[in-house]
């Protein structure tokens, strides 16, 4: 491995805040009705009226990868680069990225790091296991293969983190801290002492999916078409079941998430779906079905999916579709954008609110849409961001003929919003680089 340091410059301002301020730029036209005729409503047309939203974006000059986006956390961010040879993180305001270190062994898995606060998570790239890194100190320990396995480098990638803790499904195998149960809970506060909890009772089917709600205390497990919903205060007792049938439409084969009393998915028919917790009832918006391999976020009572409902949302092998954001309160109100042409003319540099990516700050605030990372970051990708379930506006970028930022495989926590940006705007080019802006506190 590459051991030496990702040295990278700002190619903009140093200065790292969020200015919240709606500007008024260049007129950059309409693509939708803005009467939710076409399929859009009103909830976009701002940027019809050529409102845009100026964001202190730092350009890192560096060589980043396209097999995923950039991963956040309270103030960090981390990314493959250098032909995925390196694991890169660094600090907001910081202008030198560095490597990060693996316990020996073992490497990172290109597609499977994420943090938990601070501390970056990783899957080893050789086994099914993980490791932590402590940005605060830059150490790393392994979790203990024996306890935290996934069944190899092939194995299914089921965990998930959120605070101090890391959800786990694990292969029947491990020997340690819950001899051959599949869900665990790992408590990472201390990286010298990981506390292992494992679930008690297995579900019924084979887990296919996971996550976790550390402040709401719960671990969601989707085996078959049953979630299983695991109190993380009360490890010994058997987990919440709640099934929809495939004659209702099932639960998916997708990522599901959850946030509070709430549960988000794609169910069988691609359908975007909340399960009430406290009820046990389903619903789901009229704006259906959606792109269920695009995925979906739920954060703080908000969601936001992309939909293939009508011929204007894009189509299921779209570069970009149409991005709907709602409250979990009533999913009927969805921010909708009308389909804004960025250059006023056709579809060729991107339509407002329309992406492949979506980035939700924990606290519900900020919802960002951006392109899709494979290849790299063409003109139709551009970054565009919601505050406080106000409608899609689109972030600025000087250096852009149109004045809108190129970004894609976007990811946000409360305080830092991170995406892959080109490494040259000039011409056509498939490498790519890094880009991050801070966020202001709630």
């Amino acid at each position: 491995m590459n051991k030496r340091l990702l040295y990278v410059s700002t190619l903009c301002a140093a200065v790292l805040c969020l200015v919240l301020l709606v500007a008024c730029d260049t007129d950059v036209g309409t693509g939708g009705n803005g009467d939710g005729s076409d399929g859009g409503s009103d909830g976009g047309s701002g940027g019809g009226q050529g409102s845009s939203i100026a964001l202190t974006v730092v350009k890192l000059n560096v060589e980043a990868t396209t097999g995923r986006g950039p991963a956040v956390g309270d103030g960090v961010l981390a990314f493959d680069a250098e032909g995925g040879t390196v694991l890169a993180w660094l600090s907001a305001g910081q202008t030198v990225a560095k490597e990060v270190t693996a316990p020996a062994g073992m490497d990172h898995d290109r597609n499977a790091f994420a943090f938990a606060g601070k501390k970056l998570v990783v899957r080893d790239g050789f086994s099914g296991s993980l490791f932590v890194f402590d940005t605060t100190t830059e150490q790393a320990r392994a979790i203990a293969s024996a306890s935290i396995n996934m069944g190899g480098s092939g194995g299914p990638n089921l965990w998930e983190t959120e605070g101090t803790l890391i959800a786990t499904v694990n292969s029947s195998v491990t020997t340690q801290d819950g001899d051959g149960k599949l869900i665990k809970l790992v408590d990472i506060s201390n990286i010298n002492a990981f506390v292992v909890t494992p679930f008690d009772v297995d579900p019924t089917n084979t887990p296919a999916a996971i996550d976790l709600d550390a402040v709401g205390g719960t671990v969601v497990v989707r085996g078959g078409d049953t979630f299983y919903l695991y109190d993380v205060n009360s490890p010994n007792v058997a987990p919440m079941q709640f099934t929809r049938s495939a004659l209702q439409g099932g639960t998916g084969t997708s990522d599901v998430q959850i946030d509070g009393n709430f549960v988000a998915f794609f169910d069988d028919d691609d359908n975007f779906t909340l399960l009430d917790t406290t009820s046990g009832t389903f619903s789901q918006p009229t704006r259906n079905p959606g792109r269920e391999n695009r995925g979906l976020v739920l954060e703080s009572n908000r969601f936001a999916y992309f939909t293939l409902q009508n011929a204007d949302d894009g189509g299921g092998v779209a570069v970009v579709n149409r991005a709907l954001g709602g409250s979990t309160s009533d999913v009927t109100s969805l921010i909708d954008p009308a389909g804004t042409f960025v250059n006023a003319t056709n579809d060729n540099d991107g339509r407002v609110g329309f992406g492949a990516t979506l980035g939700l700050s924990a606290n519900g605030r900020f919802l960002f849409v951006a392109g899709e990372t494979a290849v790299g970051v063409n003109e139709q990708e551009r970054l565009y961001l919601s505050v406080d379930g106000a409608g899609f506006l689109p972030v600025d970028d000087a250096d852009d003929s149109l004045n809108v930022l190129r970004a894609a495989g976007v990811a946000a926590s409360d305080n830092l919003v991170a995406f892959l940006i080109p490494a040259d705007l000039t011409t056509f080019t498939s490498s790519v680089s890094i880009g991050y802006a801070t966020l202001p506190p709630p």
